[in-house]
C-alpha cells in the first residue's frame, strides 16, 4: 500500500502501479470505489510512504508458534518424575 497527500488530503491506495508521470491503484478505505483504479500525477502528490501490513497468514503463524511454545513449556513442567 502507498500513502501520500494529494491536495492536502491523505490518500491510501493498494495494488499500486507506478509509471513515469503517475501512480495508480485501488482506494484503500472507500468501499464504493473498491473495484475502480484511480490515478494521480506524481507532481501533485507529497509525503509519499510505502506501508506494508502483515498478512493474516503471518499473524496466525506467529500466534500458533507462541501457542506451541506455551504447550511445550507446560508439558515439560508437568512430566517431572
Amino acid at each position: 500500500m502507498v500513502e501520500f497527500e494529494y491536495r492536502g488530503a491523505k490518500v491510501q491506495i493498494d495494488s499500486v502501479l507506478f509509471t513515469r508521470d503517475s501512480v495508480s491503484g485501488i482506494p484503500w478505505h472507500e468501499p464504493s470505489l473498491c473495484c475502480k483504479r484511480v490515478a494521480y500525477a506524481l507532481e501533485d502528490i507529497t509525503k509519499p510512504k510505502i506501508r506494508a501490513f502483515p498478512t493474516l497468514g503471518v499473524i496466525l503463524g506467529v500466534v500458533f508458534a507462541i501457542f506451541l511454545l506455551f504447550v511445550y513449556e507446560v508439558a515439560t513442567h508437568l512430566s517431572i518424575t
